[in-house]
């Protein structure tokens, strides 16, 4: 990482670079940071290419054996668009970048360089701006990507900077780190890297101890889970709670009892039902394959065997459309969990009275 400044995203600065929007909206919103606002920056990064200014991908893995369905409508997992924050330290000069994402390599862990799951052309920052200036840019497919429904990895691929780090310009990405930055990433210390960059230029892949300022957005709802820890403020006071870190975090919270023992939350999000009720089922593992329910959307991805429910709260009328609700609170988790995962997968009721499902997502203690 490096030391410039991060700039504050403009209300203005959010742009539509990719063509037409299909007919589905954009509902849910996935992602590896610790809100899904992207505001609990650390700091701006080019990965492995911050010292020499490479073309560079930048990618968040999506963990295995912590994620199932996202986007699922019943037959494939389909992502609508993507959001992400990028930052150029001179806007004058246009910089080109792209949505780039792979699959799993199952050897060695990482994406698979040589494969990829989508990409897109190349897309440009706004003309007519000078300085330093950083955007929200969100990208619609005209036809929705299909995915795997499990384990990849997504992001941008940034071309080359000449002049980054020591010059003047030079495109970056917003990152949360996990322990560094006074806002960022809370999960515990053992927690796995899940932030990526592979330089093209040298073919180094490399994990890091933050993740990118990226979101999916499946035209479904979605699901995650959060680490509460009330003795933290990692993430932004914007969101409306401060002590409460979803993303790797909520993958990977702390119930050691030193120091801490988190509580969780969970997060549904549905931007096409504002007002609809929520339910939360959860269970101590995962389905081995979804399954259909007739007269659901979605198909189930935890265990029958073991599955339990509680009511969740109301999607709210207003953005961000996320019903948040505490689980169990800090403290209350024994340390004897460490080593276990649950599993959980929200459920949505709409006005209609149709019944939608989310992804599923794992806790591991």
């Amino acid at each position: 990482m490096i030391s410039k400044t991060v700039l504050v995203l403009a209300a203005a600065s959010s742009v539509a670079i990719f063509q037409a929007s299909a007919s589905a909206q954009s509902r849910g919103v996935f992602t590896n940071y610790p809100d899904s606002q992207l505001l609990s920056t650390s700091f701006i990064d080019r990965g492995v290419a911050s010292t020499n200014g490479n073309a560079v991908e930048l990618l968040n893995e999506m963990p295995q054996g912590a994620v199932a369905g996202l986007g699922d409508n019943g037959t494939a997992c389909r992502i609508h668009s993507m959001l992400m924050v990028l930052q150029d330290e001179e806007a004058s000069t246009q910089e080109q970048w792209r949505l780039m994402a792979r699959p799993r390599d199952m050897t060695t862990g990482g994406p698979d360089t040589s494969n990829v799951v989508f990409q897109t052309g190349a897309l440009s920052t706004p003309p007519g701006l000078t300085g330093g200036q950083a955007w929200i840019f969100t990208v619609t497919f005209n036809t929705p990507a299909t995915v795997p429904c499990d384990t990849w990895f997504y992001g941008v691929a940034l071309n080359a900077a000449p002049l980054w780090p020591g010059g003047s310009d030079g495109l970056s990405m917003h990152m949360a780190h996990y322990t560094m930055g006074t806002l960022g990433a809370h999960p515990r210390a053992t927690a796995p890297n899940l932030g990526w960059s592979n330089d093209a230029s040298a073919t180094t892949v490399s994990s890091h101890d933050y993740v990118w300022a990226v979101t999916l957005n499946p035209d479904a709802p979605s699901m995650q889970v959060g680490a509460i820890d009330p003795g933290s403020a990692r993430v932004s006071a914007s969101t409306g709670h401060p002590d409460t870190s979803f993303g790797v975090a909520g993958f990977f919270p702390d119930v050691s009892g030193a120091p801490r023992s988190d509580g969780i939350a969970t997060r549904i999000y549905d931007a096409g039902n504002p007002g609809a009720v929520t339910g939360v089922l959860f269970s101590l593992g995962p389905n081995a394959v979804g399954a259909a329910i007739p007269g659901v959307t979605g198909r189930v991805y935890i265990d029958f065997a073991t599955l339990l429910g509680f009511a969740g709260s109301a999607i709210p009328n207003s953005a961000p459309e996320e019903a948040i609700r505490t689980f169990l609170p800090a403290n209350s988790l024994p340390a004897t969990l460490a080593g276990n995962s649950v599993w959980f997968q929200g459920v949505v009721l709409t006005a209609s009275n149709t019944v939608e499902l989310t992804n599923a997502v794992a806790v591991n203690f």
